[in-house]
């Protein structure tokens, strides 16, 4: 498959949002301000999947676009019933199960890894907390796409012997608590940790201890994907073309990505947590304490951020498998829950979520167009520039050819951009959204805001472009 793009960290970054409303909106209201969004990704054919907003537990809005899979030759149109795998959600239901077992007093954040799985590399010296917020130093898995042995196994059954055996193989990369990196291997180790201490399995005590309690009816430990029962495949966007993606086969990510679900029962599960259903409120409130104040984003299960353009603080664990994408968020100021599940995108979902923020704040969503407009030389040349984040070590070159615009990333091939708004810019091929902000004179553009997949960056614009 041909991939364009920039190579960006898929991180929980801050997502743009409005200030909160006095009188949050009723669901008629979120209905009027989100279906001409949708309708124009359906029309546009830029996204497959679904999207929920609970608040106080209640579900206020549901939509489904596209496809969920392909029966003889022909799309099969998803709905709000539709079952998606969601990659790294299944971090929070395992997080959430760990919890209730030390809520139980069958752990302790303390407790040695040791005491279950001691040929683990470190294993005495790593703990629960550590596991818990990615700073035990276990090498991640699995293994790029690049890699020789990565199909001998990632799409087949994998026995949990099997999966021990690969992870006490990975090196670890530095001492327990010295940092806090984000690893697979820490939550498939938990989720085996949950299965030996309750001498049950994963998905047993899933339907157990949280769907079966919260009347999930479409969440459970995933299989084979079976397109009869209403669960989506992934499909990949290359050349005009959706192509279907092969399934990783849930025994390899386990407790750390195993999961299939709706985006309705997954705002009803994170409504859950902080009503305090599934947990105690000492342990909600371990959740979201990192590790070590010196160790930004180690949380113990959710990250906590902090929307950008307000001081207001958010909740949220992403996903990402196979070509499934879903994002999982608590906004605690609207007691409000957003759930979103791709099966496919070429428009980012940043932009999707950025949206669902503004129509739950009372803010205007603005409608999505992807007809390409001339803007003319003259109007191209000010969004000519080089566009920095230096947090990231990365910079956008914007130059102009003509009546074309190209962008350019530190280290990687230009790519043409085109003009389907006025500021607006797009490469469909990549996903890739880039908007611009005009300066104070307006006689140019100061910043630029990249959109791509589940991530929002925004680049200052630092010197013109090199000629």
């Amino acid at each position: 498959m041909r991939k364009f793009g920039l190579a960006l960290v898929l991180a929980a970054l801050c997502l743009l949002g409005g200030s909160a409303q006095a009188q949050a909106p009723a669901a008629p209201e979120l209905a009027k301000q989100l279906d001409p969004f949708f309708d124009a990704l359906e029309s546009g054919g830029r996204m497959h999947g679904s999207v929920a907003i609970a608040r106080d537990g209640k579900l206020l809005y549901r939509r489904s676009v596209g496809m969920r899979s392909e029966g003889n030759g022909s799309p099969v149109p998803a709905n709000v019933d539709t079952m998606y795998r969601v990659g790294s959600i299944a971090k929070v239901f395992t997080a959430v199960m760990i919890y209730q077992l030390i809520d139980e007093g069958e752990l302790s954040l303390g407790t040695k890894l040791s005491a279950f799985y001691p040929s683990i590399p470190n294993a005495e010296r790593i703990t629960i907390a550590h596991l818990l917020s990615h700073s035990s130093g276990l090498g991640n898995y699995p293994p790029p796409e690049a890699a020789a042995d990565r199909a001998s196994w990632v799409f087949q059954p994998q026995s949990k012997q099997q999966m021990l055996a690969r992870l006490a193989a990975l090196k670890p990369e530095y001492e327990p608590g010295e940092k806090s990196t984000y690893s697979n291997t820490n939550f498939t180790l938990l989720g085996y940790i949950l299965e030996q201490v309750t001498r049950s399995t994963y998905a047993a005590q899933l339907e157990r201890r949280i769907a079966r309690p919260l009347g999930l009816k479409r969440t459970r430990f995933g299989g084979a994907i079976r397109a009869a029962g209403n669960e989506a495949h992934s499909f990949t966007y290359d050349d005009g073309r959706w192509m279907r993606h092969s399934e990783e086969h849930p025994s390899v990510s386990a407790g750390s990505g195993g999961v299939i679900s709706t985006p309705s029962d997954l705002a009803k599960f994170m409504s859950a947590i902080f009503d305090r259903r599934l947990m105690t409120a000492k342990s909600v409130t371990e959740m979201l304490t990192p590790f070590s104040e010196r160790l930004p984003g180690s949380e113990k299960g959710i990250v906590v951020f902090k929307l950008a353009d307000r001081d207001r603080t958010a909740y949220q664990h992403l996903g990402g498998i196979d070509a499934f994408s879903s994002s999982l968020t608590w906004l605690p100021d609207d007691r409000t829950a957003i759930a979103i599940s791709f099966n496919g995108q070429s428009y980012p979902m940043g932009k999707v979520f950025y949206s669902l923020v503004d129509a739950v704040a009372g803010r205007p969503v603005e409608v999505p167009s992807f007809a390409a407009i001339e803007l003319g030389a003259e109007t191209l040349e000010r969004f000519e520039g080089i566009y920095a984040f230096p947090e990231i070590g990365m910079s956008i070159t914007i130059r102009r050819d003509g009546n074309q615009l190209s962008a350019q990333a530190t280290d990687q091939e230009p790519f043409p951009i085109h003009a389907i708004g006025k500021t607006t810019f797009s490469h469909p091929p990549s996903g890739i959204l880039l908007e611009f902000r005009p300066n104070a004179a307006g006689d140019g553009y100061a910043h630029l805001t990249l959109y791509q997949g589940r991530s929002q960056l925004r680049f200052k614009r630092e010197a013109a472009a090199p000629k």
